[in-house]
């Protein structure tokens, strides 16, 4: 009899009291005060929640760190004038040549000074004694050595020499009354040396890395909304390639055509230059004049092509690391825009129909209200005889809803008659067993003794016997040979069963395949502010997978309606013939598509 210690009844007794003096709670809602589904706060509360996801989707903030503090652009330089360029009441070319020529501004020296010049310029500073000194970017590295500065190096000074005198000869006929005024005057030494040590003091001392060097160190993504400068455009020579004909001719031969180059160009954000590939859109732009030296061109949904794999620090980054620009995520900015991460906008960079381009690549950002909602549909590529696939459809819910049902049935016919034909070999197997445990009843083995090799020969013979020849087989059989052909069999009827679900769906899959079903809706959409210049285009958007989104908590899954407004990132242009040129006086379309990582976030 099993016996109880008396700490046991002890512990019953116990709960039995507490059960009988603790009272019944009733029901007490999670939710806090007015924070209920519909509540007010609640509804606060979410819209909030959808603010927070939408900068952060934009911004793709998750990857710039804390210990890699990104700025929008350095800070106002202590120094001549602390304005900014929006506020300092000048614009570019107030000043034509000859004025700024009358003003005592050398416009031809300044003309030349460019990133790749600037290394080799120097100044001619008088001494007292009458004689000159030639100051230049060696004699800059000296100085901050000596000022304590000993993070600086020869490849460090001479990039942001460069970089310094370049925006100088830039500030200096932007504001050439300035340099009448030896306290405001930029074109100096002084000036120079200055700059180079608050740029020291800030990035190598104070470890705040400018957004091109985060981003060759891929502590930043390279998709993040910027602000860029060019510094430079290469045109490369005419190239000919060889393009097949149309239509392919079985031959593979092609047709030999001249092919326009696409420049390359050369950006900064200020502090680093990098290169940077376009596409069709800004050869374009640049071919047109539109895109030029100097010009400032906001960037987002960049890509950074990195020819090695580990990440390179900027001053070596140059010939192995490139930034791929796409023109329908690229447009101008302001002149006085502030170079590097743009950081203080909500919704950067947000682009209209009018301005996409059939050719200009992915689409980072749109604001879209919904003006016209097309049922959902569904497309299936079926497998040929010949292992390629077909596309069938499209069609709508409910004849997706017949197909699909008609296939389930046939799924579960095939399913039904494998598993029979499973169960029909398991029971012979199982017979035969029990006719060789008969056959070997004084059959006796140890634990560690392993099977004679040719025991699964005999089975491979067993299991090809037809029904009226296998009592001539049986016969043959020694009772070692056939005590050990019964544990054999024994043990494949256990492993097979064990496997029999693997099994199962494979012959399944053979005989009647999965589906390859993909569902969208189509909708136009239109832009939700719309800018002054922009026609009457709109945009018919194919949603992918529509059937997997949510544009709602709790909501109905691909559930769109008519003046709805979206943030909808990361769409690809799709049938570009079709395409229709933005016209102020008639209606135009223009076609795209969702990818895999586009994002839809729903406005109010």
């Amino acid at each position: 009899m099993l016996k109880t210690s008396p700490l046991h009844h002890f512990h019953l007794a116990l709960r039995s009291i507490i059960a009988r003096k603790t009272p019944k709670t009733s029901f007490v809602t999670p939710f806090k005060p007015g924070m209920k589904p519909g509540d007010p706060g609640r509804v606060e509360l979410e819209r909030s929640q959808r603010s927070k996801r939408l900068e952060s989707l934009l911004r793709s903030s998750e990857a710039l760190t804390k210990s890699t503090p990104i700025c929008a652009a350095p800070s106002p330089v202590p120094g001549p004038s602390n304005s900014t360029l929006k506020t300092s009441g000048f614009w570019p070319q107030k000043f034509s040549a000859d004025e700024l020529q009358d003003m005592g501004v050398d416009v031809h020296e300044l003309s030349q000074i460019t990133p790749e010049v600037a290394p080799f310029y120097a100044f001619n500073v008088e001494s007292t004694d009458s004689s000159s000194t030639v100051l230049g970017p060696t004699e800059a590295l000296s100085h901050l050595l000596r000022s304590g500065r000993t993070l600086a190096t020869k490849a460090w000074v001479q990039n942001h020499w460069s970089m310094i005198l370049w925006k100088l000869a830039g500030m200096v006929c932007l504001d050439p009354t300035s340099e009448s005024v030896p306290s405001k005057r930029r074109w100096c030494w002084e000036e120079v040396i200055r700059q180079l040590e608050h740029r020291y003091d800030r990035e190598l001392a104070g470890g705040q890395r400018p957004a091109l060097r985060l981003i060759a160190a891929q502590d930043a993504p390279a998709a993040a909304p910027m602000v860029l400068c060019v510094s430079k455009i290469v045109w490369p020579d005419q190239v000919t390639s060889v393009q097949p004909s149309r239509p392919p001719s079985k031959k593979g031969k092609g047709k030999v055509v001249v092919a326009d180059p696409l420049p390359q160009l050369e950006v900064t954000d200020g502090w680093y230059r990098l290169r940077a590939q376009v596409d069709e859109t800004l050869a374009r732009a640049c071919k047109k004049g539109t895109i030029r030296v100097g010009r400032k061109i906001a960037v987002v949904g960049a890509k950074l092509d990195s020819q090695k794999k580990d990440a390179a620090e900027i001053l070596d980054a140059y010939d192995s690391v490139t930034l791929v620009l796409t023109g329908n995520s690229t447009h101008l900015a302001q002149w006085h825009a502030k170079l590097g991460f743009q950081m203080s906008q909500p919704y950067p960079f947000i682009a209209t129909l009018h301005k996409l381009s059939a050719d200009g690549g992915n689409v980072s950002v749109l604001d879209l209200v919904i003006e016209k909602v097309h049922p959902i549909a569904f497309l299936e590529m079926v497998p040929t005889e010949e292992g390629e696939s077909i596309t069938e459809g499209p069609w709508n819910e409910a004849e997706e809803r017949q197909r699909d049902d008609a296939w389930k049935a046939r799924r579960d016919t095939a399913e039904s008659k494998v598993q029979e034909e499973l169960s029909k070999r398991w029971s012979r197997w199982e017979g035969f067993v029990d006719r060789l445990e008969r056959l070997s009843s004084k059959f006796h083995t140890r634990e560690d003794e392993i099977a004679p090799d040719h025991i699964e020969d005999l089975f491979d013979e067993l299991d090809c016997t037809d029904p009226p020849d296998l009592p001539a087989f049986f016969r043959k059989l020694n009772p070692r040979d056939a005590g050990w052909l019964a544990r054999f069999l024994n043990a494949k009827c256990e492993r097979d069963r064990e496997r029999a679900g693997d099994e199962i769906q494979a012959e399944v899959n053979e005989k009647c395949p999965p589906r390859d079903v993909r569902n969208f809706r189509i909708v136009v959409v239109r832009d939700a502010t719309p800018s002054k210049r922009a026609g009457r285009r709109r945009a018919v958007v194919t949603i992918w997978d529509i059937l997997s989104l949510f544009v709602s908590e709790g909501g109905q899954a691909g559930k769109i309606e008519v003046g709805q407004r979206f943030i909808m990132t990361n769409l690809k242009p799709k049938q570009p013939k079709a395409w229709m040129e933005d016209d102020l006086q008639r209606d135009s379309e223009i076609y795209l598509c969702t990818k895999r990582n586009s994002r839809f976030l729903r406005l109010k």
